[in-house]
Formats: structure tokens, sequence, C-alpha cells
């Protein structure tokens, strides 16, 4: 299989995704989200390519519409310099929305490459519009909470005729006791169903109606959102290859695994779990 990582701050400090990188074989891409105030991902991406030289890293996403676009060209021409080509920049509209949001991001992207040739740019898009307005600019898409389904659609609309890399998101939640991983699956899905553009999502995906009935009550429809695609909770690695092949088979390239972890999780385990995913 070829995956990617997702390596969150504060699910890992910024020492901990360096010793995970460092022993974690295997992964292609290493995506570092930016949500947080005092780590930068792509410092951070940097870093990560100097203890491997058989990857590729990089922010997954910066909002771009809140860069400084001389600064980050500068930055990212640097650190690919540095890296040997191996950085990449995942951007996307932060949940700006309105009329004109999807051509907006995709002339951000336009503008920057010239000015770090070689660096791929990565979109993210949750909607077949934004795919659309990317495609032959984008080096590539990022989906997120996505169907199987949804994939499907998006990739054709991303890639038509004229190619790129399709990744998505594949959010993993673990713990020892499942019931805790449970509930941080729900609690993160319901997070995101209270942001406008991923309520929007669900909608499109038929996602909502299953966080009705977990909202309900309804643990087990949990198990449907697995069905669908849009997570797992305390996965197998039997598990994981059935969705990566499934994604495969609907036009995702590269699956990131993107694992949660419950407070406290020390190292060793989070090291032993990600790992595992590769066997």
């Amino acid at each position: 299989m070829r995956l990617g990582l997702a390596i969150r701050p504060g699910v890992f400090s910024a020492k901990e995704a360096l010793s995970v990188a460092e022993n974690a074989g295997g992964y292609a891409y290493f995506f570092i989200p930016d949500v947080s105030g005092s780590v930068d991902p792509l410092v951070l991406a940097l870093a990560i390519t100097t203890r491997r030289s058989d990857c590729s890293a990089g922010s997954g996403v910066l909002r771009a519409f809140e860069q400084d676009e001389r600064l980050l060209a500068r930055e990212v021409s640097t650190m690919n310099e540095i890296s040997g080509k191996r950085i990449f920049v995942g951007v996307g509209a932060g949940g700006a929305g309105g009329k004109g949001v999807a051509e907006k991001l995709a002339k951000f992207i336009r503008e920057l490459k010239p000015k770090t040739p070689g660096t791929p740019f990565y979109a993210a898009a949750l909607r077949e519009g934004m795919a659309r307005a990317v495609s032959g600019v984008a080096d590539g898409i990022i989906l997120n909470f996505s169907t199987y389904e949804h994939a499907a659609s998006m990739s054709k609309a991303f890639k038509r005729s004229k190619g790129g890399l399709v990744f998505s998101y594949l959010k993993v939640f673990i713990s020892e006791a499942n019931d805790i991983a449970e509930r941080m699956a729900v609690e993160e899905v319901l997070k995101y169903n209270s942001y406008p553009h991923y309520n929007a999502l669900f909608e499109s995906e038929g996602v909502s109606e299953i966080l009705s009935s977990i909202i309900a009550g309804d643990r087990s429809a949990l198990r449907r959102l697995e069905e669908a695609g849009v997570l797992l909770v305390n996965p197998t690695v039997d598990d994981l290859s059935n969705a990566v092949r499934e994604f495969n088979r609907n036009g995702v390239d590269v699956v990131v695994v993107y694992p949660y972890f419950e407070p406290g999780a020390g190292l060793g385990f989070k090291l032993k779990t990600v790992q595992s995913f590769m066997a």
C-alpha cells in the first residue's frame, strides 16, 4: 500500500512527530495539519525530510488567504533547495465561503507556482466545484471525511483529462478502550458538522442522516460511517487495508492515515500503532 501519514500537532508533539516520521517506515507522504499556533507545519516538514530521504512532507493545509505570498514563496523555495524538492504545500480556503472562492484559491496557487519551481501544491477540496476550479492548476487535491462514493465523484471532477493526485485523509480513532475511541470519533465528527462548509459536505454525502442517529444516542450508527469510509474506530490492519483498497478503487491515489489517540497515550503506543498499519 502507498500511504501517507498525517501528524497532527496536539496529538503528537513536535519531537514526537520527528520520532514517528523517522521510525515509521513505508509512508511516502507526511502531512502536518496547520492547527497549532506554536508549530509551523512547513518547518516541521523540513525537519522530517532531514530525518528521512525516502519521503515527501508538507502542510495539510495552510489557509491560503491568510498568507503573505512573498514570504511563503521564499520560505518554500529555501526549504525545497535544502530538502531536494521533497516539500509540498497543502493549501485551502480555510472555511472562506462566498461566490468565487474556488477561483480565488486557484489563482493563489497559479501565482505561487512560478515563484516556487518544482513545488507540488495540493488543494483541500470538499466539493466538486473546488475540484474543477483547481484542476490543471493544483498538483493534487486533499479530501477529508469523504465517503467512497464522494471520492469517486471528486476524482472524476479533478482529474478529467489533466491528471494529478487525489489524497484522502482517513481519520482513525484509537484507544485501548473501545468506548473512548468511539466517543472521540463522535466528538470530532460532530465538531466538524458544526462548521457550515462541512455541514454542507455531510448533507451532500448522505452523512447527516447517520449523524442524526448518533445524536439521538444510536452509537451503532458509527459502524455506518465506517462502512462508508468516513472514519475508522480502533481498526485492525485488515480494516485499514480494506478501506485503502476501496478508496483506491474509487479514484484515490494515496490514502493519508490521520490518527487520533486518547489523551495521555505514550509515544511507544503511538509509534507501534502507526507502524502496524504498514504491516
